[in-house]
């Protein structure tokens, strides 16, 4: 029989960032698939940069765009940091999208929740990355012998 273990504290933070980003993948696939579709819904916290490359050009560039998340998102297992790679990409989105509020005002009223869950999906991957190196350590204690 297999023993089980308890997660640490810092394992459950580094696990939280990294279901974040696959958060983030999945809802903007299901946007583009609901735009697509000719929805007329909107589901909060979209890859801005990705959820407007499909509006512009195809719908292949938009999927090619989430690559390097779900690069990040599989590579973190093992390497802490891939989270960082990741804060980088996801705060040029957030940095985009707000640059796009500031021409628009009424944009920024309508995506406030975009806003405020990429502000959450950073700070996650920023204790993420501060939880790393602990979760890493207590990940490879429980797996020898």
């Amino acid at each position: 029989m297999e023993k089980k273990h308890l997660l640490t504290s810092a394992q459950k933070i580094y696990r939280s960032a990294r279901y974040a980003i696959l958060a983030l993948i999945l809802l903007t696939i299901l946007n583009v698939l609901l735009d697509l579709l000719n929805r007329e819904t909107y589901i909060v916290s979209t890859v801005f940069i990705s959820f407007n490359l499909h509006a512009v050009s195809a719908y292949l560039l938009a999927a090619l765009s989430l690559v390097p998340y779900m690069l990040c998102f599989l590579f973190s297992k093992k390497h802490p940091a891939w989270l960082i790679v990741a804060l980088v990409l996801v705060s040029i989105d957030t940095f985009a999208l707000l640059c796009m509020a500031l021409f628009n005002f009424f944009l920024l009223l309508v995506m406030i929740e975009d806003v405020l869950f990429h502000i959450l999906v950073i700070v996650l991957l920023s204790l993420g990355i501060k939880n790393g190196k602990a979760a890493m350590a207590a990940d490879s204690f429980y797996h020898e012998g």
